[in-house]
This record gives structure tokens, sequence and C-alpha cells, in this order.
């Protein structure tokens, strides 16, 4: 069944560039906001099951659950409790949805709901997976194919959450789960709990927050926000932006920011008793700032060039 009778709100806001206020100096435990689930109706929807032949998969059985056009829909909106994420983008006008699950999953947990603007999968599954004897190989994995203007909405528990190619804003949030986020445009969120964060994006607006995971990402080409607790927190940009802020706060974890050679930063730092390594001079008229609060983390400001 389907349900398109309600009105869905036009799309997802991109995250707002990082701003220093006064406040920012303090330090707090509570870096993960609250989110809200999937909102709608929601119908079971999905095409007959089958085992795969592949020796290495002879215990998992492969699903299609959802095989549409994309009609006027702008926006995916995802909510997994246990299970692994793989959203990719194609050239199909369609938004394919499979899953690789072991035998006995019961997948009449997962469940869609279709509008107008926005399509939503959610998948909460009865009792569990088998917690006391799970491992990593036998997770539920879903892969979306997606028209590439989409944006999206994927939150987790457990499960690791990769996605790569949207155009769109793109809203990533897991408790304990990996995030992988790569070549993505449009603005980023990517929150976790303990799971670690790391992509390759030219996006020119990117967010990221973990306690004790740990932030490794790269092809960093605008504005940035990066807040970590125990985690270390690696950041190379890809090219310097001439109007752009960077915002990192940190607790114990070290932080290294890698810089092309010839990038003007008009930075300062709020430290506690950290070592410092900075290989640039400070630039008082460049637009490029660059703040660190940071509570005990050694920093690093370091030239970086791009192999041949």
């Amino acid at each position: 069944m389907i349900d398109d009778s309600r009105p869905v709100s036009s799309g997802l806001e991109c995250p707002r560039g990082p701003q220093l206020a006064p406040e920012d100096a303090n330090f707090t435990d509570e870096i993960l906001t609250e989110h809200g689930s999937t909102s709608g109706n929601f119908a079971t929807f999905g095409a007959e099951s089958g085992q795969s032949n592949s020796p290495d998969h002879e215990n998992l059985v492969s699903k299609v659950l959802l095989d549409i056009d994309a009609g006027g829909a702008k926006s995916f909106n995802i909510k997994i409790a246990e299970a692994d994420i793989d959203i990719r983008v194609h050239s199909s006008s369609r938004v394919l949805v499979t899953t690789l699950a072991p035998v006995g999953v019961d997948l009449t947990s997962f469940n869609v709901a279709v509008r107008a603007r926005s399509l939503g999968l959610s998948f909460q599954p009865k009792g569990g997976l088998r917690r006391g004897s799970r491992t990593n190989t036998d997770n539920v994995r879903l892969t979306l194919y997606l028209p590439a203007y989409f944006s999206i909405t994927a939150l987790s528990t457990t499960g690791a959450i990769a996605v790569s190619g949207v155009k769109g804003p793109t809203v990533v949030r897991s408790v304990s789960g990996r995030v992988a986020l790569n070549e993505l445009a449009g603005g980023v969120r990517a929150e976790t709990k303990s799971g670690d964060i790391s992509g390759n994006c030219p996006s020119k607006e990117i967010h990221l927050v973990t306690k004790s995971g740990n932030i490794d990402f790269d092809g960093l080409t605008g504005a940035v926000f990066c807040q970590t607790k125990t985690g270390n927190a690696n950041l190379t940009w890809r090219e310097s932006p001439h109007d752009a802020k960077v915002l990192i706060r940190s607790g114990a974890g070290p932080v290294s920011l890698y810089f092309p050679p010839a990038a003007q930063l008009n930075y300062r730092f709020i430290t506690g008793a950290n070592a410092i390594m900075n290989e640039f001079e400070q630039c008082g008229t460049s637009n490029f700032c660059v703040r660190i609060i940071s509570r005990r983390g050694d920093l690093l400001l370091k030239k970086h060039v791009d192999p041949v």
C-alpha cells in the first residue's frame, strides 16, 4: 500500500556554517543532538526473496524492498535499528532498495513510506538480530540507489552508514556504527557517539561530531565544524578557500590539520596544557578563519602537498 495523502516538507536544510560565539570556550559532554523518528504511515513493500548462490553468502537472503520511479520526490529518509546502509547514486530516475540479510531474519520488519516529495524506509527488527552471537559479517545490509539530486537523512544505531555521490544535503546520525562519506556536493552533517567518521568530500559546509570516535576527513574545500571528546581528528584541505570559517572543538584527543602550502590562515587557539606545532604564519587580513578550542589534545597545523 502507498500513502501519499499528506503533504511533506520541501526538503532538508543545509547545515549552517560554523560560528564562533562567546560561549564556545565552554566544554560540554552533551554533543549529540536529539533526533526524531521518520514520520508517516508505513506499509510493507517488497519482492519475493531468494537465497544467494555465492559460497560466501550461503546463509544470506537477498531481496528487493523497493523499485519505483522517483516521481516528484527529492528526499529519502531512512531509519534503521541494526543494519548496515550503503547509499549510492545512479543515472536512472528510479529508486532501488535491496537487502542482503541472514537466513531467519524477519524481513517483514522493513517498511516503506511513499509521499509526493519524499520517500522513507524503516527497519526495526523484532527481538533484535541475535545480539549474543552476531558478528559483523551477518548484519542486515541495505543498498540504496537514488538519483544524485536527492537529499538524504540516515539514522542508525549499530550499523555502518556509507554515502557516496549525493548532490543534495546529507544528514547522517549513528550511535556506534562507523560513517563513511565520499564525493558529496551538498551540505554534510555527520554525528556519532562512538563510531568513527571518515570521508573525502568537496562540500563547502561540513559538520562532524563524535564523542569517542575518530574523525579522518580529506578533500575539504570550505567551512568545517568538527567536535570530538576523546577521539582523534585529522582533517585535510584539498584547496584553500578565500572566505570560510573552521571551528574545531576537542577534549583529550589530538587534532591534526593539513592545508595547502600557500594557504593564508587567520587563526586563534584557546587551549589548555597542549603541545602546538604550527607551520603557518598568522595572516590577520585573511577571511579563511581557523578557530581551535582544545582541552588537552595536541595540535598540529601542517603544510600538505598531494602526491603526484
